[in-house]
């Protein structure tokens, strides 16, 4: 267990809750499909989550479970892009929403687990303010690589808010 496990004891014990999407878990990425991708599409839908509306972002996994050892880049915003990216379709983000893109993560380097492979950004530190307690992500991809059915990517981001 890490120092995190004492700080959430502490404020379970004195009423202090945890703000929704503290920890969302491992998320699928929505829209995506078992599918072959060209260079530059988007691997899904863009999709929001629940967030501190202060968040350090602290470290990200993307679990590659088709085993691909392929660069994918997450692109994070506070707000939904005005002209939504089809999944498949090539990432090309409109002018009028580039400055919604808050951060961007880019998975590059991958740990083989023999069937599949993760890879982790830790460490981030990323000062980031979601003002309705949300944040939106969109996956692509800036080389080729084919998705396998019932092995789908996800990923885990992990928030600590800013108090």
């Amino acid at each position: 267990m890490g120092d995190g496990w004492i700080i959430k004891k502490i404020k379970e014990a004195v009423g202090i809750k945890l703000p929704p999407g503290y920890e969302p878990g491992r998320i699928n990425i929505e829209g995506i499909v078992a599918a072959a991708y060209a260079a530059n599409d988007a691997l899904g839908t863009q999709f929001k989550i629940a967030c501190p509306k202060g968040s350090i972002l602290s470290c990200v996994t993307y679990y590659d479970l088709s085993d691909l050892n392929t660069q994918v880049n997450v692109v994070i915003s506070r707000r939904p892009f005005g002209t939504q990216i089809a999944d498949n379709a090539q990432f090309d983000v409109p002018a009028a929403d580039e400055l919604k893109i808050d951060y961007q993560l880019e998975f590059v380097v991958f740990t083989d687990h023999l069937t599949s492979r993760s890879s982790y950004i830790d460490q981030i530190g990323r000062d980031l303010k979601f003002p309705e307690g949300e944040c939106y992500l969109q996956a692509w991809t800036p080389a080729a690589q084919t998705l396998l059915a019932n092995r789908l990517p996800r990923i885990e981001l992990k928030f600590r808010p800013d108090e």
